[in-house]
């Protein structure tokens, strides 16, 4: 899996392979990438093994990971996510905080303290700029009997978080109170959270 960067004219400017030690194998994913005022790049995945993007091996066997890389392309710094988390949205707001949106369906840790993830729950976390975990948050609700699926992640200019996805049973709970699904093949939601 790689990321590459081409110049405002559209030339080749360079290519970083991530996890170039697991080159070959199948599972390794980069699904969304952002960048900051900077020109750093962040991405988001999933890989299936132990992975060096340059900073040392860590363990992302079958789990998500968020990688920043200055506008070289060289790393500064990479998280695996423990537990059974996978690797969906990223964002990055004014300042240059970093907002990983994915779905859990196990027990989970960004590095903000352990929360539960279950039947593809919906989880959200802040990273600052050297990749130290901010706050990390599951919005399973408390029928936790369905699926719920990430459509997007934006943050806007005052840090408020903005996803939008769909719910496929269950329910789901941004912090207001569960909001209950009413069919069973997809009800679409739009949420706004604050900093």
């Amino acid at each position: 899996m790689a990321v590459v960067k081409y110049d405002a004219a559209g030339s080749h400017a360079w290519m970083k392979s991530l996890c170039p030690n697991l080159a070959g194998t199948s599972g390794e994913t980069v699904s969304s990438v952002a960048t900051d005022a900077a020109g750093n790049v962040l991405a988001v995945g999933i890989s299936s093994g132990t992975c060096d993007f340059g900073t040392g091996p860590m363990t992302v066997t079958g789990l998500g990971f968020v990688v920043k890389l200055d506008p070289a392309g060289n790393t500064l710094w990479a998280r695996p996510f423990t537990g059974g988390t996978y690797g969906g949205s990223v964002a990055v707001d004014a300042t240059g905080n970093v907002y990983s949106a994915s779905y859990s369906n196990a027990p989970f840790d960004f590095g903000a303290g352990a929360l539960t993830g279950a039947d593809d729950d919906i989880v959200l976390g802040k990273f600052d700029t050297s990749g130290n975990a901010v706050w990390a948050k599951s919005l399973d609700g408390p029928y936790d009997s369905g699926d719920q699926r990430l459509g997007g992640l934006a943050v806007d200019t005052a840090g408020n978080t903005i996803l939008a996805g769909a719910l496929y049973g269950g329910s789901i709970d941004f912090g207001g109170g569960p909001l209950n699904a009413y069919l069973t093949n997809g009800d679409g939601f739009l949420a706004k959270l604050s900093p």
